[in-house]
């Protein structure tokens, strides 16, 4: 139970601010609000209350004088609205007679000069007032937004969307919109495939961000961005969200990724490169490794394993093999180079374009001998 000066709310009650309240100066209990409560102690008829017979003359004084304080009080604490600017001493010339005098009259009313004066000082105290980026003056949509409400003739009475609406129906349907505007790039992923583009920046406040897109022919298409702050953003990391977006895509519909982040690409061409490695270290020692199968002492290395043992002198001493070897070899190398030059810290993407065009050249004209040859071959 809340007390005060001359009345205890003792519960609420159904419906607006309606409470139970217990008046300390006559004990009479009754339902309202405040308006009630008020006619109730100032002997206010008419209210649906009966009056406060225990309120003297000097006590009704008293308790109006507290009433208009209260009033004072509530209406000093309101935001008061500040008027505009006046009429720009441009505008006043323009009105006066001064050098803009050809403007007044019939032509000046075509105008609107004055009206549109006022709409521009609303506007502006629109920006100040909700400290607004001066930025949003140069978007496309911030200017068609009051075009379009300035120039349709029959919006008298408009009122803009409230909080409310901005932020659930408006939203809403944005959104749906948006999305059956993108839905011809997300059927084209499977016949086309797609490049996974990941980028990191800093917003305004600071914030380490990092951004993963969908692209190929019909467009580009914006995924999800990650507030990386706070976290180690290792390959672990990196890799985590990249494995989520992919999946989100679709394995089957990524082509290639293409990112700026270190730690992701300590990943992807380790992998890559330790095989290549291996297979040209295989390659070199080719002679060394076929002369030890068909040693004295592999025959006791044999008696360890002897299935192991016959696979690895098959695989070894068979030409189709090395064959095998030598053309992966070949269309990896191009590949293989453009990974070596861009494995650094520094920013490398402009190689990556200027060398794209002509790695896959180079591994086209590979993959087309080498069929071409097997088919001569059969």
């Amino acid at each position: 139970m809340k007390q005060n000066l001359f009345g205890d709310i003792l519960r609420k009650t159904p419906g607006g601010g309606n409470y139970m309240v217990n008046c300390t100066l006559c004990d009479f209990e009754f339902n309202g609000s405040y308006t009630r409560v008020r006619a109730h102690l100032l002997k206010i008829k008419g209210e649906g209350v009966r009056v406060c017979p225990k309120v003297n003359p000097t006590k009704l004084s008293e308790l109006k004088r507290l009433d208009n304080e209260a009033t004072l009080k509530i209406e000093n604490s309101k935001k008061k609205k500040v008027s505009l600017p006046p009429v720009s001493e441009e505008r006043k010339q323009t009105s006066s007679g001064g050098v803009h005098q050809k403007l007044k009259g019939p032509l000046e009313a075509s105008f609107n000069i004055q009206a549109r004066d006022a709409l521009d000082c609303e506007i502006s105290r629109m920006f100040y007032f909700s400290g607004l980026t001066f930025h949003l003056a140069r978007s496309p949509y911030y200017r068609s937004a009051f075009s379009y409400a300035a120039n349709t003739s029959n919006l008298s009475g408009y009122v803009p969307p409230s909080y409310n609406k901005l932020r659930g129906p408006l939203l809403d349907k944005e959104r749906s919109h948006v999305e059956n505007l993108l839905q011809p790039i997300k059927n084209s992923r499977k016949p086309k495939g797609v490049t996974i583009v990941s980028d990191g920046w800093s917003d305004p406040q600071r914030r380490p961000l990092i951004n993963f897109m969908a692209i190929n022919e019909s467009g580009p298409m914006f995924l999800k961005a990650i507030d990386g702050s706070g976290e180690t953003k290792d390959k672990d990391f990196i890799v985590k969200h990249m494995r989520d977006v992919i999946m989100e895509v679709g394995p089957k519909n990524v082509v290639q990724i293409i990112t700026d982040n270190a730690a992701f690409l300590s990943v992807a061409p380790t992998r890559f490169a330790s095989t290549i490695i291996m297979l040209k270290r295989f390659r070199s020692l080719k002679r060394g490794l076929q002369e030890m199968v068909i040693s004295n002492e592999w025959s006791d290395y044999k008696e360890d394993n002897v299935d192991n043992a016959r696979t690895v002198k098959e695989t070894l001493l068979n030409d189709n093999w090395w064959m095998k070897v030598d053309y992966i070899l070949a269309f990896t190398a191009p590949i293989y180079d453009v990974i070596r030059k861009t494995y650094t810290d520094m920013a490398t993407l402009h190689l990556v374009y200027e060398t794209w065009d002509s790695m896959i050249e180079d591994v086209r004209k590979i993959i087309y001998q080498h069929e071409r040859k097997a088919q001569v071959e059969h």
